[in-house]
Order: C-alpha cells, then sequence, then structure tokens
C-alpha cells in the first residue's frame, strides 16, 4: 500500500491471485498475491517513502563495503543473502560483521582471515548461514591454535614450588622453620 494513504480508510479486494487496494472509487495499487504460507513479503519500493527508499538502498551498501575491508569471503556471502532480500538479511549480516571484527581483533588480521573464511565455508557447506554457528566455529579454530604444542607452558627443572614431578623427586625436601 502506497505510504501516503497510511493512517487512513481504504478498501481491499483480494482474490486468488492479486490484492487490489482501493481510495474511494479509484485503484491506487494492484499486487500479485503470495499464496505460499512461507510468509514472505511483496514490497513495492515505488509505495514507499523517498527516505525508506534511500535506506533500502544505502544501508546494504554500507555493510557490504565493510564486509569487504574484513575479508573476501564475508563481503561475498553477504552479497549473495542481499540478493535474496537485502531487509530480511541486514540484521544477520550485521551480526557476522561484528562477529568477523571481534575476530580480527582478537587474533589479529593474519590469524583471522584464515578464519572467517574457513567459518564461512563451513556455515556454506552445512547451509547455517547464522551469527551463532559462526561465533561457534570460530571460537573452536581459536582454542585450536591455542592449544598448539609451541604454546604450552614449560617449567623449569628443580622448581621447589611443584609438585612431585621426575624432575624435583630426586630433590630433598624443603626445609621449613617454625617462626614464634
Amino acid at each position: 500500500m502506497p505510504f501516503r494513504l497510511r493512517e487512513k480508510e481504504v478498501r481491499v479486494k483480494v482474490t486468488l491471485r492479486q490484492v487490489e487496494i482501493f481510495e474511494g472509487d479509484e485503484r491506487v495499487a494492484l499486487h500479485a498475491r503470495d499464496v505460499s504460507r512461507g510468509g514472505h513479503r511483496i514490497l513495492e519500493n515505488a509505495h514507499l517513502p523517498p527516505n525508506s527508499r534511500a535506506y533500502r538502498e544505502n544501508i546494504p551498501q554500507y555493510v557490504l563495503s565493510q564486509a569487504k575491508s574484513l575479508s573476501p569471503e564475508l563481503h561475498s556471502l553477504l552479497d549473495d543473502l542481499f540478493q535474496e532480500d537485502a531487509l530480511g538479511h541486514l540484521r544477520r549480516a550485521q551480526g557476522l560483521i561484528r562477529t568477523a571484527r571481534q575476530e580480527v581483533v582478537r587474533t589479529g588480521a593474519a590469524v583471522a582471515v584464515p578464519h572467517i573464511a574457513q567459518a564461512i565455508d563451513h556455515m556454506r557447506r552445512f547451509q547455517t548461514i547464522r551469527v551463532a554457528a559462526c561465533t561457534r566455529f570460530l571460537d573452536q579454530l581459536r582454542l585450536q591454535v591455542s592449544g598448539s604444542p609451541d604454546r604450552d607452558v614449560v617449567r623449569q627443572p628443580g622448581n621447589p614450588m611443584l609438585r612431585k614431578t621426575e624432575a624435583n623427586a630426586s630433590l630433598p625436601p624443603l626445609q621449613l622453620q617454625e617462626i614464634r
């Protein structure tokens, strides 16, 4: 329905294939009817106010430019999502960008960009394009990297503060003095 008719009384004629909207005796809009039970929106850009049209056109472009600066794979994924439904996927896209940006801050761009690419590949493979799935996968990758052998703590032999280990088993017990 055109925005200029908002809060006005109109007549609506619904048939099997189309929806007609009348203001008085004049037909002001004619839409094809979506008979599927998916709850899909049918939106005419011509019926939106100018500021809403500008929002629909500019916000996805801004999100895509942010994605491009973070990862080419993320840009490609969001571009595909926006081809389907720009406003329907906008919040998800913003969440994915936030998650990717947090990963870059935590691990640095050199580590984060391949991790983001792996997470996107994983989401595409299992068709679960969700912020939570991306976050879980990035957390798993971060744990794999932090659990690598080159990052293990190396304890020096002979440390009397450690419990019985092979290195300090042969050392005499620590003598404690009583203070009065």
